[in-house]
């Protein structure tokens, strides 16, 4: 399914960002490779919490030299699918959530874990 790139999540990318030892190394390799993807979505997220208006244009420009994911109408067909099932199942997640998953299963991308695993395990269920 994945074409062995990563959709990174935006908790991870704080991680990251804050010189976190647990996954700077991975996303580092990850990047080197080209195999780290982010998308309009997440670079909104990121944005917001910019601290300056010099911290936000770098982290847009150093974001923006990523490969993005496509968000486009087969997310939107997928995410809509992913809420309702989530919710037939009696799981709640956050919307942001849900299209950041759709994005990336509609552009064949593993989702690098979050810290806060919003979706349950399979263990779980």
């Amino acid at each position: 399914m994945s074409n062995n790139g990563f959709l990174i999540d935006t908790s991870a990318w704080v991680l990251f960002l804050r010189g976190d030892e647990t996954i700077e190394e991975r996303l580092t390799d990850l990047i080197r490779e080209e195999r780290a993807y982010t998308n309009e979505l997440i670079l909104l997220e990121l944005l917001r919490g910019a601290r300056s208006k010099k911290e936000h244009k770098m982290l847009q420009d150093d974001f923006n030299a990523l490969p993005s994911a496509a968000f486009d109408n087969r997310v939107w067909q997928q995410a809509y699918g992913l809420a309702f099932a989530l919710r037939q199942s009696g799981i709640n997640v956050p919307i942001v959530d849900t299209l950041i998953a759709s994005i990336a299963s509609a552009n064949n991308l593993a989702l690098l874990p979050t810290v806060i695993n919003t979706f349950p395990s399979s263990q779980e269920s």
